[in-house]
């Protein structure tokens, strides 16, 4: 994947049934990697955040 066309935050359509998902960017595979992982669902999201696959910025 290129750099470039790396988003933060997108929605997009799943590849298997097309429903909505959250993507956003793989944490855990910085910085030796960029990528993104997708979640359907609130729960998984709540999961993603406690394992520190997404966290946000420090203020």
């Amino acid at each position: 994947m290129n750099s470039q066309d790396l988003r933060a935050v997108t929605w997009t359509a799943a590849a298997e049934d097309g429903a909505p998902c959250l993507s956003l960017i793989d944490q855990t595979a910085l910085p030796h990697a960029t990528g993104t992982a997708r979640w359907h669902d609130g729960d998984a999201l709540i999961d993603a955040v406690v394992r520190l696959v997404v966290r946000g910025a420090r203020s």
